[in-house]
């Protein structure tokens, strides 16, 4: 019997106030990204300008296909002039491989979700982190 991408990996997703949270549970990879982009469809068309959190932190594997998918978000959402928040805990394997890419640069990361939804509470994260000159904030 073959197992559907939906075995392998669980999309949840709640409001808090204005705010989406996606929490992605098992593996992203090129054979679960396009369910993950199916929810992060129907989130985008729900809203206007979109604030999201994705809760990166139960993943057990995150293959190149998540940061793709993750950079591509971003676009979208910044030209909608939304914010994005990747909750990405320091010692977590998906953190990691946006580290060694060196694109944890390009996105507004925090180590919990409570932290994500209290920075979106006081002020929506940079719209575009990888406009900064400077480097990482």
């Amino acid at each position: 019997m073959t197992r559907g991408p939906e075995a392998v990996l669980e999309v949840q997703g709640w409001r808090i106030g204005p705010t989406r949270v996606l929490r992605l549970v098992g593996e992203l990879d090129a054979y679960t990204a396009p369910v993950v982009r199916a929810r992060l469809d129907a989130a985008l068309l729900d809203s206007g300008a979109p604030s999201l959190i994705v809760d990166l932190t139960p993943l057990r594997f995150m293959a190149t296909a998540g940061i793709s998918l993750m950079l591509k978000l971003r676009a979208e959402i910044t030209a909608r002039q939304g914010g994005l928040m990747l909750v990405l805990p320091a010692e977590s394997l998906p953190r990691r491989l946006f580290e060694v890419t060196g694109l944890a640069h390009r996105f507004a990361i925090c180590e919990t979700l409570e932290e994500g939804v209290a920075a979106f509470r006081r002020e929506p994260p940079d719209r575009d982190p990888g406009a900064m000159a400077d480097g990482p904030p």
